[in-house]
């Protein structure tokens, strides 16, 4: 079953940036994907903070993004996420939604990745619109199963408290 999982702190260890340990946890896991929180809702070509005419990337490449000097993340970090091919997504933290979209796979802030977005019909890989859809899927899934577990874990939590029997669990928690 696929799941989500989130890295929450540093390693500890000095010279180590949020970004570079958000990386390497993501390089050494696996993971499909790193969702970078920020105060900003993607990556932009300039600061949008200070220049009203910065322009909003729906998706841009790991080289196109070094090549134009963007400060994403930290140089380490950066490396870590384009020499294993995790692909990143930038979006704002403070949008209520947006964590919850971005777990879920839908579209928020800016993709960077790998490839280049492409218009060819015959495609090897998978579209980013596949990709999101499977991803969406697979942690409403996941997110179902935690709710599920959740819920039981505070029925479970519940029955010892209050020393009750259970007609639906056919189990009698007693302190």
């Amino acid at each position: 079953m696929a799941g989500v999982v989130i890295f929450a702190a540093g390693t500890g260890n000095p010279y180590f940036s949020t970004d570079t340990t958000a990386a390497l946890r993501a390089s050494e896991i696996r993971a499909d994907v790193i969702l970078k929180a920020t105060k900003v809702d993607g990556v932009y070509d300039r600061d949008p903070n200070t220049d009203p005419n910065a322009k909003l990337y729906d998706r841009i490449t790991f080289t196109e993004a070094l090549t134009k000097r963007l400060q994403i993340m930290d140089s380490t970090a950066f490396s870590l996420c384009m020499d294993n091919k995790i692909p990143i997504v930038v979006f704002d933290m403070n949008k209520p939604s947006n964590i919850r979209d971005a777990v879920l796979g839908r579209k928020v802030g800016t993709l960077v990745c790998d490839e280049p977005q492409t218009d060819s019909k015959n495609l090897t890989r998978m579209s980013r619109d596949d990709i999101l859809l499977e991803a969406e899927m697979s942690m409403e899934k996941s997110v179902d199963y935690m709710v599920h577990e959740f819920a039981a874990r505070a029925h479970r939590q519940s029955l010892a408290r209050t020393g009750r029997e259970c007609g639906c669990c056919k189990r009698t928690d007693r302190p």
